[in-house]
């Protein structure tokens, strides 16, 4: 068995702590705006980190055998709990009819479903030219299509598609490098700038532009204005979470073998 990479554990272990954590703040957001700007500066980068991450880990996806795994390990699980939950809404809100919809995730079930649309997706934007750009470009295009917020998870699975694509063609150097001290450096100030950016600029941004989920008229501006603000959140997340990963310990900590077990 091929020898664990303490950083990247230490990366998933740090960051299913933050999506936790964010989740917890959710209820007190609007109470202070210290904790409003704790919890979108969480939201800029844990779940773009996330997705960079299993770009990066997706790199056999030619490998026989390798969709029908990624099926069975994303989508069964997909199935199982959309059951679950119907039946949690059935009981709990005792509901006239009882429904399963597999194209309406619920809650947090849609990274399974875009994780494995992402992977799949790789058949073909490997095979064209300046793939990043136009998995940038579809990303701000699809919050043009209002019908397409939840269903089957589309309007995530675009929008965060290039950070899944930017790991996946990242390699074990390009972390090495970004982990180095001077690099570490730029990474602190620019968490430092953003953080406050967020607390005194920018105190009421929209939450929702960080989800990734609605169309632009849902977020009530213009076409134009939404993708600029899209393009900026791009920016911004695309900032933080090189920030982030620059900043993660490489060596073996106590808590490397949690990251280790975590999905």
């Amino acid at each position: 068995m091929a020898k664990r990479d303490a950083y990247f554990d230490n990366v998933k272990f740090i960051l299913i702590v933050l999506v936790v954590f964010g989740h917890l703040l959710t209820p007190f957001i609007n109470d202070e705006q210290w904790l409003r700007t704790l919890y979108i500066f969480i939201y800029t980068f844990h779940m773009p980190a996330f997705i960079l991450i299993s770009g990066y880990f997706a790199k056999g996806y030619r490998k026989k055998g390798y969709m029908w795994k990624m099926a069975k390990k994303v989508l069964l699980p997909y199935i199982i709990f959309q059951l679950i939950y119907a039946v949690y809404d059935y009981k709990l809100y005792d509901e006239s009819s009882f429904e399963v919809s597999v194209f309406q995730p619920a809650w947090s079930l849609w990274f399974l479903l875009s994780l494995f649309c992402w992977n799949a997706m790789l058949f073909i934007f490997t095979k064209i030219k300046y793939p990043l750009a136009v998995a940038a470009v579809l990303g701000i295009m699809i919050g043009l299509c209002e019908p397409l917020e939840t269903t089957l998870s589309l309007s995530r699975t675009f929008v965060f598609f290039p950070f899944f694509l930017a790991g996946f063609y990242m390699k074990k150097e390009h972390f090495k490098k970004l982990t180095s001290v001077s690099c570490k450096k730029i990474a602190g100030g620019t968490l430092l700038i953003i953080a406050l950016w967020i607390q005194y600029v920018a105190p009421d941004f929209e939450k929702e532009w960080l989800f990734g989920s609605k169309s632009y008229a849902s977020l009530g501006v213009n076409q134009v204005e939404g993708m600029i603000i899209r393009t900026l959140f791009y920016s911004i997340s695309l900032a933080m979470t090189v920030s982030f990963l620059a900043l993660i310990p490489t060596q073996t900590m106590s808590f490397t073998s949690r990251g280790a077990q975590t999905f």
